[in-house]
């Protein structure tokens, strides 16, 4: 999925959630099947924080990208900056 905004990366910058605020928007940051729970859980918050900033389609799409990876133990998530 692609952010050519960069506005995951901005969002999760200083959001006070600490498997989000990991994601650098320059760098790389590869997640396990294992850690998607918390993964997914965060990402929750975050979504209720900024829906009234925007319409939260983007998030919408990591997140499902989230649960195929916990759903299937040999899956990552990968997520890249510039």
């Amino acid at each position: 999925m692609l952010d050519p905004s960069d506005l995951f990366a901005e969002l999760c910058s200083g959001c006070g959630l600490p498997m989000l605020e990991r994601i650098d928007p320059y760098g790389s940051l590869v997640l396990s099947s294992a850690e998607m729970d918390q993964f997914v859980t965060e990402l929750s918050v975050l979504r209720q924080r900024e829906k009234a900033r925007f319409s939260g389609a983007l998030l919408e799409g990591i997140e499902q990208l989230a649960r195929r990876c916990s759903a299937e133990s040999d899956l990552q998530l990968r997520i890249d900056g510039d």
